[in-house]
């Protein structure tokens, strides 16, 4: 007989605030599942055969929420008309119905929250003053894929894939973050207030995610399980972390085992879980029995079955229990040949059996003294099946399976095995094929099957006798294992492994720069395109035309814009590309041309009129742009009265100039101003003034 100890708690669970209960799926392959029990301030009962649900969260026991075997997420009896499941993929909460489910949360003010397996967030349901409405929040918008959620009707906590955690509240997404800097390495949310990190470290958040570390990481006895008040560590030692100090629980009783969970039911009732499957409350003021109180003694329903997760649900406990029951038969390992030894495992049980025993069978019959794990066929059982049958035991639950039946024990003779072993053909880098020829073994009638292995790893659906390399075997080495079947006997051969994957060879990239010029005052924009026979990811830098700006690429191109202010004249410009992992770093250069700006038309104003016996003067001024160099050079001003022309030439400085106008007969003349430009501006020609000498 095998005598078992659970480990820890086969579902994942996060508390809330009080009245508020949330539990996730393991992520191991092996999940118990089976009923739900909540006693104390409020009772409710959903029997295993009902499920069995593998998660729940549940709101003081009436709405209720489970997550059964198939990943699927119902609503238990008593659920109200307007939390039901969401089932209209066009409404904001999205189809969960219609979706497997990673995590489920119900809040103190009836809102829903569920993670699908898409890594969205989804939102339902809610009353009582609820500020967040019906929504879904998809991956990208969150930073990542949702793990597992912990909301009430006003925000909600989420942990994502990358191991970091934000908020989801009415204000949008914050992230969780310490001292100014995100939280990484997120491995439960214990609550509003508690996260667990790697390492055994608690960070106790506030309602905007801002954390403290209350618990600091121990590698000899670090956290493994945090609640919305205590925090239990790998020893079984129970911690109260939101208390000065972080004290151990006071008061805890005498228990067989130690304590995996540990919650507060109340203010003056609290709860742990052992790794024997059984449920401990006490009076965590003075340690009495919960006799004193019989509502919060566990029920009838949990004796003999095996809680596999305990939380709070407001002031009552709710706890996951499974039943004995078998989830995979044992299997027989082995050749089934006189002499040689076979092999029972155990199988797979719900309900964490305290005790497994083994009875070998030949054909139906037991055979006596078989009772071990493993068993050498004798003559005895020569030209019969054989068959093992393990028993599950936990209180006075006994449950039994029985393996598939080997083939016909045959006489002793040579074990099947290899005569050569694989080999691999080909270059190990990321791109080629490799090519692998199986092993031969010492028997011609045995099926061979072949599966190629990434660091020791089989590599999904690689079971022919050739292997593309991809990126996901970078940095890995390749072996090529061979198995041989032959009856009820196994055997395997794997080759020795390659190199370890190395990274394609980089390609180069086609650079192309090519520039829109403008004139002074206008932008110019440069453009470059990077293309090659792989990803162009990456970044170019661009220099030769004012300070060195770098932009990344994006589809295959990076694009410049330049300041007005570049001078007028002809540049060489340079666009250098970093390169990235598959693509060479390149260069190359183009031609930009500045033309001279505009200038507006001259303008002419006389400030003191000209007469037949005294000069005068006017004012020309040359327009530019706001914070473009002032226009200068020479001027002239061309006064005509019929055939007779007077010309007066000036020099700009500053956009402006005043000129001296000189004695005018009287009559009427024509005046133009004509400015030649610069090495800025172009020439410019003023519209045509009229001026009226009088005297």
């Amino acid at each position: 007989m095998k005598t078992l100890t659970r480990v820890a708690a086969a579902a994942t669970s996060t508390v809330l605030a009080a009245g508020v209960l949330a539990f996730s799926p393991a992520s191991a392959q092996h999940v118990e599942a089976g009923g739900i029990e909540i006693w104390g301030a409020t009772a409710a009962s959903f029997p295993q055969a009902g499920g069995p649900y593998k998660a729940f969260s549940s709101y003081a026991g009436t709405d209720t929420f489970a997550i059964g075997l198939d990943d699927k997420l119902v609503a238990l009896p008593g659920v109200r008309a307007g939390l039901a499941v969401p089932s209209n993929p066009a409404a904001p909460a999205g189809d969960v119905a219609g979706t497997t489910v990673r995590s489920v949360s119900v809040g103190h003010v009836q809102g829903a929250w569920a993670v699908t397996a898409d890594g969205a967030l989804h939102k339902w349901g809610g009353a009582r003053g609820t500020v967040i409405p019906d929504n879904t929040w998809t991956a990208s918008q969150l930073g990542d894929e949702a793990m597992e959620v912990v909301g009430g009707g006003g925000s909600a906590t989420v942990r994502l894939k990358n191991g970091r955690a934000v908020l989801v509240d009415a204000f949008g997404v914050t992230p969780c973050a310490e001292s100014g800097q995100p939280l990484s390495g997120v491995k439960q949310v214990g609550g509003f207030s508690g996260l667990l990190l790697d390492g055994g470290r608690v960070v106790s958040v506030d309602s905007v995610c801002n954390g403290t570390t209350v618990i600091p990481a121990n590698v000899g006895d670090p956290v493994v399980h945090v609640s919305e008040n205590y925090a239990t560590t790998a020893s079984g030692r129970i911690l109260q972390y939101k208390v000065a100090g972080t004290p151990e629980a006071a008061n805890v009783p005498t228990f067989v085992g130690k304590a995996v969970e540990a919650v507060r039911a109340d203010s003056d009732y609290s709860a742990l879980l052992t790794d024997q499957g059984e449920v401990v409350v006490w009076r965590h003021s003075d340690g009495s029995p919960v006799s004193t109180v019989p509502g919060y003694v566990p029920p009838a329903a949990l004796n003999g079955r095996a809680a596999v997760a305990l939380r709070t649900a407001g002031n009552s406990i709710a706890v996951l229990y499974a039943d004995v029951a078998n989830q995979a038969k044992p299997v027989v390992s082995g050749a089934a040949r006189v002499g040689s030894t076979l092999s029972a495992s155990e199988g797979d049980w719900l309900g964490a059996p305290t005790s497994l025993s083994y009875q070998w069978l030949a054909g139906d019959d037991e055979i006596a003294g078989a009772d071990d794990a493993t068993f050498i066929p004798t003559e005895n059982e020569l030209g019969k099946t054989l068959k093992v049958r393990v028993t599950a035991t936990r209180g006075d639950q006994e449950v039994s399976a029985i393996s598939n039946p080997t083939a016909a024990v045959a006489e002793a003779g040579a074990a099947l095995e290899a005569t050569s072993k694989p080999t691999i053909a080909g270059t190990a880098q990321v791109g080629q094929t490799l090519t692998g020829t199986p092993a031969v073994f010492n028997d011609a009638a045995a099926t061979v099957t072949n599966q190629w292995l990434a660091g020791g790893a089989p590599i999904v659906g690689a079971s022919g006798t050739t292997l593309k390399l991809a990126a996901a075997q970078l940095g890995k080495a390749i072996s090529f294992r061979s198995t041989a079947t032959l009856g009820g006997e196994t055997a395997q051969s794997v080759s020795d492994p390659t190199a370890a994957v190395a990274a394609a060879p980089k390609v180069n990239a086609a650079v192309g720069v090519s520039a829109t010029g403008g004139r002074y005052g206008a932008s110019a924009r440069v453009t470059v395109r990077v293309s090659a026979a792989a990803a162009t990811s990456g970044t170019v830098t661009l220099q030769g035309v004012g300070p060195a700006q770098r932009q990344s690429v994006r589809n295959g191109v990076a694009t410049f814009s330049l300041p007005r202010t570049l001078s007028p004249r002809r540049y060489t410009v340079s666009a250098a590309y970093s390169g990235n992992g598959a693509v060479n770093a390149r260069s190359a250069t183009g031609v930009l041309s500045v033309a001279k700006g505009q200038t507006g038309k001259p303008s002419f104003k006389v400030t003191k009129m000209p007469t037949r016996t005294k000069k005068g003067k006017a004012t020309v001024t040359i327009r530019t742009a706001s914070g473009l160099v002032k226009a200068s050079g020479r001027v002239t001003i061309t006064l005509k009265k019929g055939k007779k022309t007077i010309r007066v030439g000036a020099t700009v400085r500053g956009g402006k100039v005043t000129v001296k106008l000189p004695k005018l007969a009287r009559g009427n003349y024509k005046v133009k101003v004509v400015y030649g430009g610069n090495s800025y501006y172009l020439a410019a020609t003023s519209a045509t003034y009229k001026v009226k000498v009088r005297k």
